[in-house]
């Protein structure tokens, strides 16, 4: 008995595991001051991608329940290896229209993950992803982090 609940612990492990197995690189920030974004405050991710293919970069973001704005504007830097860059604008939706929250909430923390580049072909080498908030006004309140995860393909 104790083995086929250890078999199952296992298996279990291995599941979760494999489940991130396209993810080539993640990294999250949770350094607000007060749970505020500042608009100079630029969130730098620096990585080594081990090997070339086609990779989707998501943005993770994580606010306080019950924000009072419904999209959060947002401005991405890629810096290639060869230093060429790659900049997208992109609009976080918080709520929809009847102002239900978008996010995995649970609890007062809502957690969004939002594909902002898909089917990028990315040579090996050194990256800078930067993600600035385009916010209307000089902070965005209410955040509790955000991050990003370079993910495979699968287009």
């Amino acid at each position: 008995m104790k083995l086929i609940y250890r078999l199952g612990i296992s298996l279990c492990f291995l599941m979760l595991i494999s489940c991130n197995g396209n993810v080539a690189y993640k990294e999250y920030d949770t350094t607000f001051v007060g749970n505020r974004w500042q608009k100079n405050d630029v969130k730098t991710f620096n990585f080594e991608l081990k090997e070339a293919g086609n990779f989707d970069l998501l943005i993770d973001f994580s606010h306080v329940y019950g924000t009072q704005f419904a999209e959060l504007p947002i401005k991405i830097v890629m810096i290639n290896p060869d230093q060429s860059r790659k900049t997208a604008d992109y609009v976080i939706l918080l709520r929809d229209n009847d102002g239900k929250e978008l996010g995995d909430c649970s609890g007062d923390y809502c957690d969004l993950r939002e594909p902002v580049l898909k089917n990028l072909q990315l040579a090996a080498g050194n990256y800078q992803v930067s993600v600035a908030n385009d916010f209307q006004h000089e902070f965005v309140p209410n955040v509790l982090g955000v991050g990003i995860r370079l993910e495979k393909s699968e287009d």
